[in-house]
């Protein structure tokens, strides 16, 4: 008999050859990732990246372990900051494509581990980071300890958040459950998440829902509207609904000092 868990490996199994299939079809537009994606997408991952670490201060001399790095878009663009930065995934494939787009850049390191089992000194890193990934982990509260272990100051997660409009949405057909049709996406409820990083050691400093990609469900404006109205809308749909609406967080945590 085969257990939930051992399902979700088997997903995550599958999950992995078909990213990295995608990533070779798809080797220019990754390599070039987010510009490849339009620039509305452009806006949204660098105005994610700058709300994430903006209580940072400067990242000059910081240390950052990039969790699910992916393309590398996070590390290449805190790197760009000062940060000297570690960024892991799983995925051969989108690993070594994310090497060639930042082979210019010095203080950056790739390497293939699992979110799960970090590879990393306990307190090896001053910042723990982590964009948008750990939702595809088939345990994402094990990928929270592990990322509260090797961080010496800060975690930093920018995630999928449980909220009612994803669920509506869900139900009046705008959006998948699965994602891909077969892939299932953990979402957090605050109570989880703030538990998870207490449990860890870790004090809140900061959380903050945002209403992301769902808003291309809503409103077709991928091609019909420039950049700059779509800026526009996004920052007043958030300012005015994005905390009680937002299907997406931003979670900074501060190790506990004694």
């Amino acid at each position: 008999m085969t257990s939930d868990l051992d399902e979700k490996i088997l997903l995550k199994r599958q999950e992995m050859s078909e990213y990295n299939r995608m990533a070779y079809r798809r080797r220019n537009s990754f390599v070039n990732m987010p510009k490849s994606l339009g620039p509305c997408n452009s806006f949204l991952y660098y105005f994610t990246l700058k709300e994430c670490v903006k209580s940072m201060g400067s990242l000059k001399g910081k240390k950052i372990c990039v969790l699910c790095g992916g393309s590398g878009v996070e590390a290449e663009y805190l790197s760009r900051l000062g940060a000297t930065v570690v960024s892991l995934d799983i995925l051969v494939g989108q690993t070594k494509l994310a090497r060639e787009k930042t082979r210019n850049l010095k203080d950056v390191e790739f390497v293939v581990a699992d979110s799960e089992h970090v590879p990393v000194a306990n307190k090896g890193v001053d910042v723990a980071f982590a964009y948008n990934g750990l939702g595809h982990v088939p345990q994402p509260t094990l990928a929270i300890s592990e990322i509260a272990r090797i961080s010496r100051e800060r975690i930093i997660v920018f995630d999928s958040y449980d909220a009612v409009i994803t669920s509506l949405a869900i139900r009046l057909g705008l959006i998948e459950r699965l994602e891909y049709g077969r892939l299932d996406v953990f979402r957090w409820k605050k109570k989880l998440l703030f538990r998870a990083f207490v449990e860890q050691g870790f004090l809140i400093i900061s959380f903050r829902r945002l209403l992301w990609h769902i808003i291309y469900r809503f409103v077709e404006v991928k091609d019909r509207v420039s950049t700059e109205i779509f800026r526009f809308m996004f920052l007043s749909v958030n300012a005015i609904f994005g905390h009680l609406l937002g299907n997406r967080f931003i979670i900074v945590a501060q190790r506990r000092t004694r």
